[in-house]
């Protein structure tokens, strides 16, 4: 029997309120374009992920300082997929299970003993790893980044359509902006029509929901990755709150504000700004009228949207996940 129809994948993985959906969500869409067979276990600390995952076998741990492989019976493991938020306390020494190639997701360099290591950021300061006494392999840069082919293949053709999709994450900070926003805005954004995306983890749904038909703004929840790019490619202006979402309406082409709403993802936000690529609302400006002022002076103004949109397309080339999904069938491939 050909080995490679067993290959046995564990993902290590978070989501949830605190952390948002985020590292999940790459995760999956990044599995789903992976080209050779495999069997997939996900190991989960916190919220549930099987929507995300469906067909997969699903563990849980109470932390990631400690994994007790015994628990779970995997006959044989092949590879250990790992994207854990790095607010997350972890003992990477403890994702180690036999002869199993590790292979880490990782936005922020620094300790990260992994055999294999994807970073797509673009931050240079974010490429940095310290030392450690073994051999590892480093994809490193834009050229990695883990955004969905779909969002570069849908190019932006919503200039004068009067359209802002708003994309927001899901944890506390984010729900509490886009409520002040939707209900005790001062001041109106100047689109014809309003798109808001959000995802299941999003909390308050019932409230958002009567807030949006009373204002007018089609929600939308847990939109599939070609759902996202239509609506962003359609749109005149996107609205987010940083995080991947940025680098999707990057990879689109549509003139974007962000919002950074953590401190880490400031650097990136602020790296985009500089080259063009979006306008940065920065950490330091969280009132709804700031974000409103920042939209409606783009749509208000084509020249700075297309020479936005022209700016992002200097960024990158959008196919990152493409080529970390055909590394992994190489090495699924390598198992033979």
């Amino acid at each position: 029997m050909n080995r490679n129809i067993n290959s046995h994948i564990v993902l290590l993985t978070e989501g949830g309120i605190d952390v948002g959906m985020g590292h999940v969500i790459r995760c999956s869409r990044l599995l789903q374009l992976l080209k050779r067979p495999f069997e997939l276990s996900v190991v989960s600390c916190g919220a549930s992920l099987i929507k995300y995952f469906p067909k997969a076998t699903h563990k849980s741990v109470d932390s990631w300082l400690h994994i007790n492989w015994s628990h779970f019976n995997f006959e044989k493991v092949d590879f250990i997929l790992c994207d854990i938020p790095i607010y997350k306390e972890c003992n990477w020494f403890q994702f180690r299970y036999k002869d199993a190639i590790v292979i880490a997701i990782d936005d922020h360099g620094g300790m990260v003993p992994a055999d294999i290591i994807f970073n797509g950021t673009v931050m240079p300061e974010y490429h940095v790893y310290e030392n450690v006494e073994m051999k590892r392999t480093f994809y490193i840069g834009s050229k990695y980044s883990l955004v969905h082919p779909i969002f570069s293949s849908t190019p932006w053709t919503g200039l004068f359509s009067g359209i802002l999709t708003i994309l927001i994450g899901s944890g506390d900070d984010a729900r509490n902006w886009i409520l002040n926003i939707i209900s005790h805005r001062t001041e109106r954004f100047a689109a014809a029509k309003v798109n808001l995306i959000i995802g299941n983890a999003f909390t308050g749904f019932t409230e958002l929901e009567s807030l949006c038909k009373l204002s007018d703004v089609s929600l939308f929840r847990n939109l599939e990755a070609y759902e996202v790019a239509h609506l962003f490619s359609t749109s005149e202006v996107a609205l987010v709150t940083a995080g991947t979402g940025l680098y999707e309406a990057v990879a689109t082409g549509v003139p974007v504000v962000a919002f950074p709403q953590i401190m880490d993802l400031c650097p990136q936000a602020t790296w985009f700004s500089e080259r063009g690529a979006c306008h940065n609302l920065t950490i330091n400006q969280p009132s709804p009228n700031s974000a409103i002022l920042a939209v409606n002076t783009l749509i208000n103004s084509p020249e700075d949207l297309l020479f936005m949109s022209t700016c992002q397309n200097s960024c990158f080339d959008g196919q990152g996940m493409i080529r970390v999904a055909s590394i992994l069938d190489q090495l699924l491939g390598d198992l033979n």
